[in-house]
């Protein structure tokens, strides 16, 4: 892979992560003002229990990564190999996301009820919430495999569109249909209904560039068998540091009002959105670590490049911040009560946030 083909997956990613990131924070404000600071606290716990349902898919789908790229650029058969993989991840993360939800949907009132603190007027609307992040996860779970082709591959650019795409639609559409409607049931039809169209236009383009049809590639699991102990591995790994992260809006969600969880996830949304920002250099340098693997005087020049700028951006990020950071809150929110009480955890998510992504370039190495 070229210089310049790194330097266009990188500007996809950024333009990518803009739109994905931003969007949702964008969508806050208005979800609060139209739904209320509830019912806004029922949509967090949906994006929460979406997030701590794939929670053990992230160091698998992290890992398939890897293997899709090294099978990929395999000469010979490499891309058949990849075909072969693809096909048995799909099937398994099928299976796996219908088996769940058929179990897990019946109870959809009882998680409501024991894990939700609600006041007796949204009672009757909380069990739309876990109901809604079991729809939601079903596509989502699926999503992760097709994205992993994209990746390896390096078409980014493809990826980002059809992600940044879905992200419009879910948070324009749906806002859009809250503040007509002032129904929290619409948007969570939006939010599914828009998830899997996702998934399938994913799908559709991941195997478009296989060797073969979908219809042609046969259902082996030898391929995935081989990528197993790696992915599984990885996954235990992962997953602590994952469970770490979201502990505290599992937390908040179990022991507070649903209000306070609102408020909450208003905080970690943003700080999220912000870290999203490093993802696109992380994944855009995956691939290119991955195939400067055997030559370390390339490699480490690229880690030099990487540390140099993950570390300006990280300090200047933070002087910004310092500076105007509770101003733009406040204009953001349009309500300085509210940008108040959302600063007091913020502050504090910021500075995880600015560890955690000098923490990735030691990650990405890693998994690379």
């Amino acid at each position: 892979m070229s210089n310049r083909h790194v330097l266009r997956n990188v500007v996809a990613n950024y333009a990518g992560a803009l739109i994905n990131g931003g969007m949702p924070i964008l969508a806050i404000p208005f979800l609060i003002r139209s739904l209320g600071t509830e019912l806004w606290g029922l949509v967090a716990f949906v994006n929460l229990m979406v997030v701590l349902m794939t929670m053990l898919n992230t160091g698998v789908a992290q890992a398939m990564v890897r293997e899709l790229g090294k099978r990929w650029s395999e000469p010979g058969d490499g891309p058949q190999r990849t075909a072969l993989l693809l096909r048995g991840y799909e099937r398994i993360y099928w299976v796996v996301a219908l088996t769940i939800a058929v179990v897990l949907l019946p109870f959809s009132g009882t998680i409501a009820e024991l894990w939700l603190n609600t006041n007796a007027e949204i009672a009757h609307l909380a069990v739309l919430a876990p109901a809604s992040a079991i729809a939601v996860f079903v596509a989502v779970l699926p999503s992760s495999v097709y994205r992993g082709v994209l990746q390896a591959l390096q078409e980014h650019v493809i990826l980002n569109v059809i992600r940044s795409v879905a992200t419009v639609l879910k948070f324009g559409v749906g806002v859009l249909v809250v503040i007509y409607t002032g129904s929290i049931l619409a948007y969570v039809i939006v939010l599914v209904s828009v998830s899997f169209a996702e998934c399938l236009a994913l799908g559709i383009t991941a195997w478009r560039y296989m060797p073969k049809k979908r219809r042609e590639v046969p259902c082996d699991f030898h391929e995935t068998r081989l990528s197993a102990r790696y992915s599984i591995s990885m996954s235990l790994i992962v997953v602590i540091g994952v469970a770490a992260v979201q502990l505290d809006r599992f937390l908040v969600s179990f022991m507070l009002p649903i209000e306070q969880l609102g408020i909450y996830s208003v905080a970690v949304n943003l700080s999220l959105g912000i870290l999203q920002l490093s993802y696109p250099l992380f994944t855009s340098v995956l691939p290119r670590l991955v195939e400067l693997e055997r030559n370390r005087s390339q490699r480490r020049k690229a880690n030099l490049v990487l540390v140099a700028l993950v570390y300006g951006a990280v300090v200047v990020a933070a002087l910004v911040y310092m500076a105007v950071g509770q101003r733009l809150l406040e204009l953001w929110l349009a309500d300085p009560v509210l940008a108040q009480k959302v600063a007091a955890p913020l502050d504090w998510l910021l500075v995880g946030v600015a560890l955690n992504t000098l923490y990735n370039i030691g990650y990405t190495n890693w998994v690379s």
